[in-house]
C-alpha cells in the first residue's frame, strides 16, 4: 500500500509569470515639491500624474510631501525637507537614495523582483516586502524604523554583515545600534530565549508566535495576508523560510483565526551546504530526470501540522540517491550510486504487487498494467514522460515514521544497516504495533486496510484522501484550491490550460487549503491555508 508522505507542495503549482506596469509616476503632491532630471540642473515643479524616470531627483520644502507609485506596485512618500535620488526605478530592481530628510515606503512582496534597495550616505537597506521609514539628518546620520516585514541593513561600503531590522524595531545606522524601548528590550530578551527553543510541536499558541517572531528575523523569504478560508472564516496567514544551518532549510506557515490557531513546519537537511539560491537545491527535491545525478538531495526531514492540541508528524532519515533505469523490457533497474553492487530489478507490473511507481516508490494493486509515468523536468519547466530508455534519480530514506498525537501509525526501517533502501516495500521491515504483538513485522502492508482518493464535490477542485487502518482508526485529508474570498476553484477554471505562462499566471490567483481529521483528533481538526507565492519563490514547488 502507498506509504503516507503527504506533501504540502502540490505538483501542479508551477512558477507564475508576473507582469509589471511599464512606468513609475507621481501619484500626489502637497505643497512645494521640485524635480529635475539627470540631464539638466534645472528644477521644475512636480505635478501629480507625471511619469518618472531613472536618474531624476526630487526635493520637498517645509510642510510639503509627494507620493510616488513604482512599476512593481510599491509606494514611496517623500516627507518635508527631503532630497531623494531615483537611482533606478525599473520594476525588477528599484534603488532609491535618500540624501537628506525622510521617506516612508510600502514595498510590495513580489517574487519576480531581483531587489529593492534604499541607500543613504552611510547605509544600504535591502527590502523584502514591508512598511518602513528611512530618516537622514544633515550630518548623514540614518535611522531605520520598521512597521511591517523585514529590512536588512548594511554599511554603505558593503563591509560587515547585514543586520535584520524587524517589526517594531529601530536602528541607528551611523553607530549600527538598535534603538529599543524598555518594553522592546524585555521582549528582545524573551525572543532570545525563545529562539533557542526552535519552533516545533507541543507548544502553546503564544510560544509558537514568540518563537516564530524570533525566527522571522533570520528569514530569507516572508509572505503574509488575510483572506477567507473554505468554511467562510477570516484567516491571517504568515509564512517564512529560513536556514537553521548551512545545510538546512525550514518552511513555517502560521494560520490565525478568531477561534483557532494552526501551524505547519517542514525542516529538511541536505547532503551539503545549500547554495545562495535555494531554488537550485529545492528544484531537485522530488527527483531529477536525466543521466546526471543532482548535486543536492535530502538526508532527512521533519514535517508536522498542529492546532496546538493535535498534531500529525512525519520524520525520515538515512536519505540517499537511487538511480532508476527504465529498461526496454518494461522493468526498472534500481542502483545505489555509492554502492553499484546494491541493485534490484523490479517489474513495471506483476500479478502479485500490481503496477510499480518508481517515482513515488509504491506499488498500486488496483492497476492491471504498467503505469504512465510523468515527472517534473526542471530543464524544460514542465512534466515530461518517464519512459523506456530513460534514467531518473530520486531520494530514498532508510527510516520513516508517521505519527498522530504520539501514536506511531506507520513506520519502516531497512533490513540491513550496510545496505541502502532501494524499494521501501521490498527492502524494509514495516511494523504496525496497533494490530501486532511487539516485534512482529509485516512486509509490504503498512497496516493499512483501505486507502481511497476521491473528488466528493462535482466540478470543483476538492480532493479527499482517506486512509483506514487495520484497527479501524482513520485519517482524512481534504484538499482545496480556493480564492482569497474562499471560493473553491472549479474544474473549468483550468480547463484546457495545463502548461505555459497562462497556466502559471492562473495558479497565482489561488490558495491551497488542507483540512485534516483523524480518529485521534475526536471532533477537532487541523485546518491550514497556504499562499503559494513563498513556495514558488523559494523553489519548493514547480
Amino acid at each position: 500500500m502507498k506509504k503516507i508522505i503527504l506533501s504540502l507542495f502540490l505538483p501542479f503549482l508551477l512558477l507564475p509569470q508576473i507582469s509589471f506596469s511599464d512606468e513609475a509616476k507621481i501619484s500626489s503632491v502637497r505643497g512645494m515639491v521640485d524635480i529635475k532630471s539627470a540631464k539638466t540642473e534645472v528644477w521644475y515643479a512636480a505635478q501629480s500624474g507625471k511619469k518618472l524616470e531613472t536618474g531624476q531627483k526630487i526635493r520637498t520644502k517645509a510642510r510639503s510631501r509627494v507620493r510616488l507609485q513604482l512599476p512593481d506596485g510599491s509606494k514611496i512618500e517623500i516627507l518635508p525637507n527631503s532630497n531623494v535620488d531615483l537611482k533606478n526605478i525599473q520594476a525588477q530592481k528599484p534603488v532609491l537614495k535618500v540624501l537628506a530628510g525622510k521617506i516612508r515606503a510600502w514595498v510590495t512582496r513580489n517574487i519576480a523582483r531581483e531587489k529593492f534597495e534604499v541607500h543613504t550616505p552611510v547605509a544600504v537597506c535591502s527590502v523584502r516586502g514591508t512598511e518602513f521609514t528611512v530618516d537622514v539628518d544633515d550630518k548623514g546620520r540614518t535611522e531605520i524604523e520598521v512597521f511591517e516585514g523585514l529590512v536588512g541593513v548594511r554599511k554603505s561600503d558593503l563591509t560587515g554583515e547585514e543586520i535584520p531590522v524587524g517589526v517594531g524595531e529601530k536602528m541607528d545606522v551611523s553607530g549600527f545600534e538598535r534603538i529599543l524601548s524598555p518594553d522592546q528590550k524585555s521582549e528582545a530578551m524573551s525572543d532570545q530565549k525563545m529562539v533557542r527553543r526552535e519552533l516545533g510541536l507541543e507548544m502553546t499558541k503564544e510560544e509558537v508566535q514568540a518563537s516564530a517572531a524570533a525566527e522571522m528575523r533570520l528569514a530569507e523569504y516572508q509572505e503574509g495576508k488575510t483572506m477567507i478560508d473554505v468554511s467562510g472564516a477570516r484567516v491571517r496567514i504568515e509564512e517564512y523560510i529560513m536556514r537553521p544551518a548551512a545545510d538546512q532549510f525550514k518552511l513555517v506557515v502560521l494560520n490565525e483565526r478568531e477561534d483557532r490557531f494552526d501551524y505547519f513546519y517542514y525542516k529538511g537537511t541536505f547532503n551539503t551546504t545549500l547554495p545562495a539560491d535555494l531554488s537550485v537545491a529545492l528544484n531537485a527535491i522530488n527527483g531529477t530526470l536525466g543521466t546526471t545525478a543532482p548535486d543536492y538531495f535530502l538526508l532527512s526531514y521533519e514535517k508536522a501540522y498542529s492546532n496546538t492540541s493535535d498534531y500529525s508528524k512525519d520524520t525520515a532519515s538515512g536519505g540517499h540517491l537511487v538511480k532508476i533505469a527504465y529498461n526496454a523490457d518494461g522493468t526498472f533497474t534500481l542502483t545505489d550510486p555509492t554502492d553499484p553492487a546494491n541493485t534490484r530489478t523490479v517489474n513495471a507490473y506483476d500479478s502479485t504487487n500490481g503496477a510499480y511507481d518508481p517515482i513515488a516508490d509504491t506499488f498500486d494493486t488496483t492497476k492491471t498494467s504498467a503505469l504512465d509515468l510523468t515527472v517534473y523536468n526542471a530543464a524544460t519547466d514542465k512534466y515530461d514522460a518517464f519512459s523506456a530508455g530513460q534514467t531518473f534519480y530520486n531520494t530514498r530514506f532508510n527510516n520513516y515514521e508517521h505519527n498522530i498525537n504520539g501514536n506511531r501509525k506507520q513506520w519502516y526501517f531497512t533490513t540491513s544497516a550496510a545496505r541502502n533502501t532501494l524499494v521501501s516495500d521490498l527492502d524494509g521491515h514495516m511494523v504496525y504495533p496497533a494490530s501486532n504483538s511487539a516485534g512482529d513485522t509485516i512486509y509490504g502492508d503498512w497496516g493499512v486496510a483501505a486507502s481511497a482518493s476521491t473528488y466528493p464535490d462535482a466540478d470543483v477542485l476538492h480532493n479527499r484522501l482517506k486512509i483506514t487502518y487495520l484497527d479501524n482508526s482513520y485519517e482524512q485529508y481534504d484538499n482545496y484550491i480556493i480564492s482569497d474570498e474562499g471560493k473553491i476553484a472549479s474544474a473549468s477554471e483550468f480547463n484546457g490550460i495545463t502548461t505555459g505562462s497562462a497556466y502559471k499566471e492562473k495558479l497565482l490567483l489561488w490558495n491551497y487549503q488542507q483540512v485534516i481529521t483523524a480518529t485521534e483528533f475526536g471532533s477537532r481538526k487541523i485546518s491550514l491555508v497556504v499562499e503559494p507565492k513563498i513556495l514558488i519563490k523559494s523553489g519548493l514547488i514547480k
